[in-house]
C-alpha cells in the first residue's frame, strides 16, 4: 500500500514539473513574440514584477537557445552546458559525455553524464562554446601537466640527534629564526 501511495506521488510530482517545463517554453514563446512586437525587456520587467535576469533566461528559452530543464538543474557542468546549441545541450542531458583520463602514461575513456562531472572535468572537457573531442583533451591534459609546478621537497639543512647535537650539512646558510628554531629544538 506503501509502495502504492508513493508511485502515485511520484507520478504527480514527475508530472508538476514536465508541466512546470512546458510553462517555461511558453512563458519564453510569449517574451519572444512580445519583443518582437517591439516591447521592450526592462518594460516588461517592471511591468511584471519579473527580474530581468529571469526575462533573458525566458527569452533564451523562447528563441530556442536554451533548454529550459538547465534551469532547474545545480551541478557542475550547468554552466559550461547552457553555452552550448540547444542540439547539445538536449544531447548532454540524455547522454553520457567521453572524458579522458591518463593513469600511469595510458589514456582510457569514461563516459560520465554530465550531472556527474566534477569541476576538473567540466574543464578539461568543456571549451567555449564545444565540446572538446579525446584528442583535444589529451592536448588539454598534457598542456596542464606541463604547467603545473614541480614540488620540490627540501630537507632542513640540519639534523638534531637525540643527543641534542646538530649536525650540518655543507653549505648552510640561516638567519636568525632558523637558528632560534634550533636552539628550540635542542632544549626540547
Amino acid at each position: 500500500m506503501k509502495n502504492d501511495t508513493l508511485t502515485i506521488h511520484c507520478n504527480e510530482l514527475k508530472n508538476l514539473v514536465t508541466q512546470g517545463i512546458q510553462s517555461l517554453r511558453l512563458a519564453g514563446a510569449k517574451l519572444v513574440e512580445m519583443l518582437t512586437n517591439g516591447e521592450r525587456l526592462p518594460d516588461i520587467a517592471e511591468q511584471s514584477g519579473i527580474p530581468a535576469d529571469v526575462l533573458a533566461q525566458l527569452e533564451r528559452i523562447g528563441r530556442n537557445q536554451l533548454n529550459p530543464a538547465l534551469l532547474l538543474a545545480d551541478y557542475p557542468a550547468v554552466v559550461a552546458i547552457q553555452r552550448l546549441s540547444v542540439s547539445e545541450q538536449d544531447r548532454l542531458l540524455s547522454m553520457p559525455v567521453e572524458v579522458m583520463v591518463i593513469k600511469d602514461g595510458q589514456a582510457d575513456t569514461l563516459m560520465v553524464e554530465a550531472k556527474n562531472m566534477t569541476r576538473e572535468q567540466v574543464t578539461q572537457v568543456f571549451a567555449k562554446g564545444h565540446v572538446r573531442e579525446l584528442p583535444e583533451q589529451r592536448a588539454w591534459l598534457e598542456s596542464r601537466a606541463l604547467k603545473a609546478p614541480e614540488v620540490k621537497v627540501m630537507d632542513a639543512p640540519y639534523t638534531v640527534t637525540r643527543r641534542h647535537t646538530v649536525i650540518f650539512k655543507v653549505g648552510v646558510e640561516m638567519g636568525a629564526k632558523e637558528l632560534l628554531r634550533i636552539a628550540q629544538a635542542l632544549q626540547d
